[in-house]
C-alpha cells in the first residue's frame, strides 16, 4: 500500500511541477509578445493626464490578454503552435510597426492600397529597422517553439478551454465601433481593416462601357497634355501662398491654380480612376464599368499617349490601355524613380506629326520614400530624411525631403512648358489626392483624413492657346477661387480639347464661365 501511495504522489508531483512549468511558459510568452508586438502599436498614445495613462494600461493589458487567450488555444498541441506562433508574431508584429510607425489607422483603404500596390511602392516600404524587428521575433518565436517541445503534452482542461473560446469568440463578434475600437490601432489592425473592406461599396474592374458616343471636336490642330501627379497637396504649393519657395520655375509661366479642389479618395487605386472617368461622390460605378475620357479624345480624332513613371495595377491599366501608344517608366539600377526620365517621351510626343495630340503623363511626384524621388541637385531644403524611419523627432527632415519632390515637380512641369510655348497647347497638372504630413501624429496617405483631400491643380495655356480661347482662359481665372471636386476633370478637359459630347456636363467645368 506504501508503494502505491509513493507511486501515486510521485506522479500528483510531476503533474504539479509540469503545470507550474507549462504556466510558467505561457505567462511568460504572453508578456513578451505583450512587449515586443503590442507595445509599439500603442507608440501614438497621447497621455495627457492620469486618466490617459490608466487607458493606456488598460488598452495594453486588454489587448495582451486578448494575445493570451490566442496562444493559450494553439499552444496546447506542439506541432500547431511550432506552425502558427511564429506565423502569428510576426504577422501581427509586422502590422503593430506600421500603426506605431506611422501612426495608421487601417481602414478599408489602407488595406486596398496595400493588397494592390506595385512591387516598388512595397519595398519602398521595408527599412533596415523593419528587418531587424523581423529577425528579432523570429529568434523569440523559436526560443519558445523550443521551449514548448521541452514540456510534455498537457492535459487540456476542457472547461478553461471552452471560457476562453467563447470569450474570443464574444469580443470579435461585439459591437466594433465600441468594444474595439482600441483594436484598430492593435497588431490586429489589418485584419479588422480587411473586414472593412469586404463590406465597402468596392467595385470590381469588368467590361467598360464607351461613352464618346455623339462626341464631336470644333479643332483642327491641338495639344492637350494632362499630368496626373502623386501626392501632391494644395497647401505645399508657392503658388497658393506656401512660404517656401516650391514652384519658382512654374510661378514664372503665369499658370492659374485652383486650390481649393477637393479628393474624395485619399489613394490612387480609387482617385485616378475617378479623375479620369464620370464617376462621382453619388455614383462610384463609372470607375470601371465605363470608358474614360481618353476614349472621347481617340474618338475624335486625337492621337493619345500614356507616358508613366508607375507601375500599373489591375485598377489603373484599362486606364492606359485606351490611350494609342503606352510607354512605362521604372525605377533605376540605384532604385531611384525620377519622373525627368519621361521628358525624351515628352519631347517625342510633342514634336509628333499628329495634329491633334492628348498626351497623358502619369508621375511618381511626391510619393513615399521622397528621397528617391528626388536628384540631389533639387534638395533645396535640408536636412532631408538618410532612413525610412519616421518619428516625431524627424519632422523637419520629413518635410523637407517632401518640399524637395515638389521643387521637382516645378522643374518638371517647366521643362513640359518649354516643349509647349510655342504651339496651341494646354497643360492640365492635377494631383491625385494630398499628403500627411505629421497632421495628429499621421503620415503618408490613405488614412481619408481632410489633410489629404487637398491635391494641387494647376492650369498652363500657350499663348496660341489662349488668342484661340480667350473665354476659357478668362472662365480658369474666375473659377479658381471656387470649390471643386476632381470631378471636374473629366468634364473641364474635354472643354479644353474643344470637344463637345452628350456626357459633358457644363456645370462641372472649369472652362465654363457660369459657376
Amino acid at each position: 500500500m506504501k508503494n502505491l501511495q509513493k507511486i501515486y504522489q510521485s506522479i500528483v508531483d510531476s503533474r504539479n511541477s509540469y503545470s507550474k512549468g507549462f504556466l510558467l511558459f505561457f505567462i511568460s510568452s504572453v508578456v513578451v509578445y505583450g512587449i515586443l508586438v503590442v507595445t509599439p502599436a500603442l507608440k501614438h498614445f497621447q497621455v495627457g493626464t492620469f486618466r490617459d495613462l490608466l487607458l493606456l494600461i488598460f488598452s495594453w493589458l486588454f489587448i495582451t490578454a486578448i494575445s493570451g487567450m490566442i496562444i493559450y488555444i494553439i499552444s496546447l498541441n506542439r506541432w500547431v503552435f511550432a506552425f502558427l506562433f511564429p506565423v502569428f508574431v510576426i504577422s501581427t508584429g509586422i502590422v503593430s510597426f506600421y500603426v506605431g510607425q506611422y501612426n495608421l489607422v487601417f481602414n478599408s483603404a489602407v488595406v486596398e492600397s496595400t493588397l494592390y500596390t506595385n512591387n516598388y511602392e512595397a519595398f519602398s516600404q521595408i527599412s533596415f529597422f523593419l528587418l531587424g524587428y523581423i529577425s528579432v521575433l523570429l529568434l523569440i518565436s523559436s526560443f519558445f517553439v523550443f521551449r514548448r517541445f521541452g514540456l510534455k503534452k498537457p492535459k487540456v482542461d476542457w472547461v478553461s478551454f471552452m471560457i476562453v473560446l467563447l470569450g474570443l469568440l464574444a469580443i470579435f463578434a461585439n459591437d466594433k465601433q465600441r468594444v474595439l475600437s482600441t483594436f484598430y490601432y492593435s497588431p490586429y489592425a489589418f485584419f479588422f481593416g480587411i473586414d472593412k473592406s469586404l463590406v465597402a461599396d468596392i467595385p470590381s474592374p469588368q467590361k467598360r462601357v464607351d461613352v464618346s458616343a455623339g462626341a464631336v471636336c470644333h479643332s483642327d490642330s491641338l495639344i492637350v497634355v494632362f499630368v496626373a501627379g502623386e501626392a501632391m497637396r494644395a497647401d505645399h504649393l508657392s503658388l497658393n501662398g506656401y512660404s517656401r519657395k516650391t514652384f519658382p520655375l512654374m510661378e514664372k509661366e503665369n499658370p492659374v491654380s485652383f486650390k481649393r479642389i477637393y479628393s474624395e479618395w485619399s489613394y490612387t487605386i480609387k482617385s485616378l480612376p475617378q479623375i479620369f472617368t464620370r464617376a462621382d461622390s453619388v455614383n462610384h460605378w463609372p470607375l470601371v464599368n465605363e470608358k474614360t475620357f481618353i476614349s472621347i479624345f481617340n474618338t475624335c480624332g486625337y492621337q493619345s499617349w500614356w507616358i508613366g513613371n508607375q507601375d500599373l495595377n489591375k485598377f489603373l491599366k484599362p486606364l492606359s490601355d485606351e490611350c494609342d501608344t503606352v510607354q512605362l517608366f521604372s525605377y533605376t539600377r540605384d532604385g531611384k524613380r525620377y519622373d525627368g526620365n519621361m521628358l525624351p517621351a515628352i519631347r517625342h510626343a510633342v514634336d509628333s506629326d499628329d495634329p491633334k495630340k492628348l498626351i497623358v503623363v502619369h508621375q511618381f511626384g511626391c510619393h513615399w520614400w521622397y528621397p528617391s524621388n528626388c536628384p540631389r541637385e533639387f534638395e533645396k531644403f535640408k536636412p532631408v530624411m538618410k532612413t525610412k524611419n519616421i518619428s516625431r523627432y524627424d519632422s523637419l527632415k520629413i518635410v523637407n525631403s517632401y518640399d524637395n519632390t515638389a521643387c521637382y515637380t516645378d522643374f518638371f512641369l517647366s521643362e513640359i512648358v518649354k516643349m509647349l510655348k510655342d504651339k496651341k497647347a494646354i497643360l492640365i497638372y492635377l494631383s491625385d489626392h494630398g499628403e500627411l504630413l505629421g497632421e495628429d501624429g499621421k503620415w503618408i496617405h490613405a488614412q481619408q483624413t481632410d489633410f489629404e483631400k487637398n491635391p494641387a491643380c494647376i492650369i498652363w495655356f500657350s499663348d496660341e492657346y489662349a488668342r484661340r480661347y480667350p473665354e476659357k482662359v478668362k472662365s480658369a481665372q474666375q473659377n479658381k477661387d471656387n470649390h471643386f471636386r476632381t470631378d471636374f476633370l473629366f468634364h473641364s478637359i474635354l472643354d479644353a480639347g474643344d470637344i463637345c459630347a452628350p456626357v459633358r456636363v457644363d456645370a462641372l467645368d472649369l472652362f465654363n464661365q457660369y459657376h
